[in-house]
């Protein structure tokens, strides 16, 4: 190869931008877009944050009772694994209505994030699991 043609392939791989995925279960980041919601991921969020806001009786066994559909149908996390209690009750979460929780601690719109729920679902859920 020569010495052009080596210049031209490591400007050319310089050019390109790698893809990141976010660590935010249900969206997917590339570097200076915004985040896009990932459909498959967003349907386990809005089950589980659907369910705790519409739900009767006790939050961890409606949190059961998911864990088990989804391991009926296969669905698993990032990692490869099951959805246990924990991981699903930490689905509900502020900037999945579009929201987040300022330096005082407050509430208030103006996620990052496109919302997947609504502000009124995430604060239904959040109650029932307090």
């Amino acid at each position: 190869m020569s010495p052009e043609q080596i210049a031209a392939l490591i400007e050319e791989s310089q050019a390109v931008e790698p893809v990141y995925r976010s660590r935010v279960y249900g969206y997917q980041i590339e570097k200076g877009k915004s985040p896009v919601i990932i459909t498959s991921e967003a349907e386990v969020i809005r089950m589980v944050v659907q369910r705790l806001a519409a739900g009767s009786g006790k939050a961890t066994e409606i949190l059961e009772q998911i864990t088990f559909e989804l391991r009926a149908k296969n669905v698993r996390s990032r990692s490869k694994r099951h959805f246990g209690v924990r991981e699903l009750a930490g689905l509900v979460r502020p900037y999945y209505s579009g929201q987040e929780i300022n330096s005082s601690g407050i509430l208030c719109p103006g996620s990052h994030f496109p919302p997947i729920i609504t502000a009124q679902e995430y604060s239904q859920a959040r109650k029932r699991l307090k």
